[in-house]
């Protein structure tokens, strides 16, 4: 387990609109994106699904209905983690989401 204390903290807005997806934070060459927490809200039911670069870091994530709120929070070991010199994208299938999410370079 890497230790997130070394890395340099970050934070970014989710904002991805209608059928798209987009990059939440741009690649740092030789480093890992790493992810320890996230919160979006869903204008409508939709698909999510995390990535590095355009390998999927997460399987499709549903949401059921616009207004739900996911939010997750890691315990020191972050959620997920991009390839060294990677991009965090994320997709969705429908209208979008709306949200933060931070973590750390590594």
């Amino acid at each position: 387990m890497p230790d997130l204390s070394t890395g340099t903290p970050w934070h970014a807005e989710i904002d991805v609109g209608a059928v798209t997806g987009g990059t939440i934070k741009a690649a740092v060459a030789g480093r890992h994106i790493v992810v320890t927490s996230y919160t979006y809200i869903a204008t409508d039911a939709v698909n999510v699904t995390w990535l590095s670069a355009t390998t999927d870091l997460t399987g499709i994530m549903s949401v059921a209905a616009a207004g739900d709120i996911i939010s997750v929070s890691d315990h020191g070991s972050g959620l997920m983690t991009t390839a060294a010199g990677e991009a965090l994208n994320i997709t969705t299938s429908a209208d979008g989401i709306n949200g933060h999410v931070s973590g750390v370079i590594m």
